[in-house]
């Protein structure tokens, strides 16, 4: 077995953390299981080698419906990546590194090995040798610093890189990408295996100018997109892990409406379909014999799931006001929206993890109580006639009815709200730019919880809900400095525990996601480095489609 050292030593089984979702869906970073403790000072590597392929056969073309389309043009500096997007993005891209099957490890992938200083304040990449992108040109040590550097100036991930990254350096005789970090950062290669940064792309493709498909060194080579119905990529014939992949294309295709979806699998028009909905999650189990599935609803999970909420933004009124904040968050009944929207697939939440992880310690959230709701709002010194705001959603039939029923408890308790019905680009343009008072929104689960620092941070111009909080800023930096469990657990518990002082957001519920399959598809739970270590697959309903196989069309 090749040489692949991890990040983390062995911890102890320690449940969830930390992804970004807008609607349900992912964006700039997806992550998806715990991490924690010590870092070992030693460098990630992996060697190369070849695994048997058993009864996987090649051919054939994989057809999945996932839930949105992406944004042009699709790379890992200015695409807005949701969780299809990382299916789309695995296609394609390689990352750096890769996430272990329980979360507590990463290790190298496009990266042949990730070394961090003595102090953890400098990071360095050594290029894999011999690898090419789709159209010829070579993945050196030069096109990683080319992509890491535009990710650096990109109006759309550079604000988070700046908060957290001094400069990055290039040593092309040794093959060497160094990233030097402005503070002691312990887990830094999660963000390599789990944010979209991570995915290298040929470096002529970068940047706002570049309008034709994406061109990486991943499996597949994107053939052909025709925007809103299809993206189908082909098979790498020469893949730089030798044999894979074993498919000879996939297409992807973007389906909004969770029917459509559903029945385009059980009428055989799809071999997969990934699913965020209660109604439909229920229904997987009487698929029957001819297909599999996986959800994320039972057992311990080997993340944390995304949160979903009313994202309020706290620098626009009526959400300036703290006291109005708590009086949303206790009008909201979770117990009946869970039942109501999720058909009891999901379960009530009151902050970004669940109740038996480490990081979860009974915030003090406000409960649901209407009587507390309009001692809140009395509290407020707001008159009646300010009682009121417009809350943005997501044009799709369930996030309406999440909102409809949001409505209904606020109204309840004396608040009027007008719902707006937008497309996703919009919903998350109007959260970037902070054109809103309320909206819809889904995120911070993962992997590590330091992948949560740009939405939370005063530095990173992606607090979305613009609750700039001062201690939770010096908070999570000393948890991604930390380099105990115990330390990160007291960090990152703090955190969880101020967003419940502060309510920028009012929870409803977690998101729960499912994937289903046509039996025909093979070996789509599992995934493996080049020596063999397990990968987490499937990663909130992401896939790496690598060593996936069919037997029949």
């Amino acid at each position: 077995m090749a040489n692949e050292e991890r990040v983390h030593p062995g911890l102890p089984d320690e449940g969830g953390l930390v992804t970004n979702t807008y609607d349900r869906r992912q964006f700039l970073a997806h992550s998806a299981a715990a991490a924690g403790g010590a870092v070992v000072a030693g460098a990630l590597v992996d060697e190369l080698s070849a695994g048997p392929a058993g009864a996987a056969t090649h051919g054939y073309t994989l057809n999945v419906g996932l839930i949105s389309e992406q944004h042009r043009p699709f790379t890992p500096d200015y695409a807005n990546m949701d969780q299809s997007g990382f299916w789309y993005g695995r296609l394609v891209y390689d990352p750096l590194c890769v996430t272990s099957s329980d979360g507590k490890t990463v290790y190298p992938y496009l990266a042949e090995s990730v070394t961090p200083n003595a102090a953890f304040t400098a990071w360095t990449i050594k290029a894999r040798p011999k690898v090419k992108f789709h159209n010829g040109a070579i993945c050196d040590a030069r096109a990683i610093y080319d992509n890491l550097r535009a990710d650096y100036s990109s109006s759309l991930t550079g604000a988070s890189l700046k908060a957290l990254i001094a400069s990055i350096t290039l040593d092309e005789a040794a093959g060497t990408v160094t990233v030097h970090t402005k503070y002691k950062w312990t887990s830094f290669p999660y963000t390599l295996a789990e944010q979209q940064i991570g995915f290298i792309a040929e470096p002529t493709t970068l940047g706002t100018h570049y309008s034709g498909l994406p061109i990486g060194t991943g499996p597949f080579i994107a053939n052909t997109w025709n925007y809103n119905v299809s993206f189908k990529a082909t098979r790498n014939p020469v893949y730089w892990r030798p044999g894979l992949p074993y498919l000879n294309a996939v297409v992807l295709q973007p389906i909004p409406d969770d029917q459509t979806r559903y029945t385009a699998l059980t009428d055989g028009n799809l071999d997969m379909i990934v699913e965020d909905t209660g109604s439909y999650l229920v229904k997987f189990p009487a698929l029957g014999g001819g297909y599999n599935y996986v959800t994320d609803i039972h057992g311990k999970l080997p993340y944390s799931p995304s949160s979903n909420c009313i994202m309020m933004n706290c620098k626009k009124a009526p959400f300036n006001n703290l006291n109005f904040r708590k009086a949303v968050a206790s009008a909201i009944d979770k117990v009946t929206f869970n039942k109501f929207i999720d058909k009891s697939q999901s379960a009530p939440i009151d902050g970004i993890y669940l109740p038996g992880t480490p990081y979860y310690k009974k915030p003090p959230y406000p409960p649901f109580s209407k009587p507390a709701a309009a001692s809140y709002l009395k509290k407020s010194g707001l008159p009646k006639s300010k009682w009121n705001f417009t809350l943005v959603a997501v044009n799709s039939p369930i996030v309406l009815q999440s909102a409809t029923l949001v409505q209904s408890f606020l109204k309840a308790v004396g608040i009027t709200v007008t719902i707006k019905p937008v497309s996703q680009a919009q919903l998350i343009g109007d959260a970037i730019f902070s054109q809103y008072q309320a909206m819809t929104w889904s995120q911070f689960g993962g992997v590590s919880p330091d992948t949560n620092y740009p939405w939370f941070s005063t530095k990173t111009g992606l607090n979305f809900a613009n609750n700039d909080d001062a201690k939770i800023e010096s908070a999570m930096l000393a948890g991604m400095a930390a380099s105990t469990t115990a330390g990160r657990v007291k960090s990152w518990s703090f955190v969880n525990d101020q967003l419940g002082r502060d309510v920028p957001y009012a929870w409803t519920d977690r998101a729960v996601i499912g994937v289903a399959a046509h039996t025909k598809v093979q070996n789509w739970k599992t995934f493996n480095t080049p020596a063999g270590k397990g990968v987490l697959q499937p990663n909130q309903g992401v896939m790496f489609c690598t060593e996936i196989w069919k037997t029949g069309p």
